[in-house]
């Protein structure tokens, strides 16, 4: 039997260098770790027997906090209509420090700055709530002024971490662009009605020529480091932005293994 291929998604925190990795295999296991981008050392978290919706997920600036929108398996339940719900934890555990559910449908999460945080309860505008206390903040002006288009956690999530929408490509697919120094990372949303996949692209702005082009399941700037990470076939890789680089494996989940952890907390 073919061994599965784990399917890994990254959260970066802004301010520091933590970082939060959302591994899934077989389907139904999840598992978090932490990320010390410093030395690019893995801690775990804990598993989860069920599905984390990646796309609706954020992390906060600090890497102290973690939010998230899944579902346990259960084959009695259609994931698109129940049992799905959201969390706040600490990171990188999953254990809930706050917790809304039923949600009747697979866009709850949501994303955060340090003294708050945006949950999906009521798509497609999502309440204000402050941390610790998880009070609840009756304005959020700076969501009001976002184009429709970008409604939505993801969208939102994507743009607080410096991803420029490319309005022109909207209609095609969705076409986000990013990028740091001489290099630009574009990341194509996949289209279902065409089939598209979803797709990154790394290139040097002096050069039409694409340095870098794969299917990866993740991949963004590790701006301290100079470098570009990004997940491929259940692998954890990070290129030097240079020409003529070489890419270094930094770590392989592929052999994860479910096994009970307790939150220390």
């Amino acid at each position: 039997m073919t061994p599965s291929i784990a399917r890994l998604h990254v959260l970066l925190a802004s301010e520091n260098d933590s970082a939060l990795v959302i591994r899934r295999g077989p389907t139904k296991q999840t598992c978090t770790l932490g990320w010390n981008r410093a030395n690019d050392r893995f801690t775990l978290g804990q598993w989860l027997k069920g599905r984390i919706f990646t796309e609706n997920c954020g992390l906060s600036p600090d890497g102290r906090h973690f939010i998230y929108c899944a579902s346990k398996y259960d084959p009695s339940f259609n994931l698109n209509h129940e049992g799905v719900y959201s969390v706040v934890s600490r990171a990188p555990f999953l254990k809930a420090l706050h917790f809304w559910a039923p949600q009747k449908h697979t866009l709850g999460g949501g994303f955060f700055n340090n003294e708050r945080f945006w949950i999906s309860t009521n798509y497609p505008s999502p309440e204000v709530r402050s941390l610790p206390h998880f009070s609840r903040v009756e304005d959020a002006p700076e969501l009001a002024t976002l184009p429709l288009r970008w409604s939505g956690i993801s969208g939102w999530r994507r743009e607080q971490e410096g991803w420029a929408l490319q309005a022109k490509d909207y209609q095609r697919r969705k076409l986000w662009r990013k990028t740091l120094g001489e290099w630009t990372l574009a990341y194509s949303i996949e289209n279902q009605k065409n089939r598209l996949p979803d797709t990154y692209e790394l290139r040097h702005n002096g050069s039409e020529e694409v340095v870098a082009k794969g299917e990866w399941s993740w991949a963004d700037f590790d701006a301290p480091r100079n470098r570009l990470c990004f997940a491929r076939d259940g692998q954890l890789w990070a290129l030097p932005l240079r020409i003529g680089a070489t890419e270094t494996l930094l770590h392989d989940f592929n052999s994860m293994q479910f096994e009970p952890v307790a939150a220390p907390y």
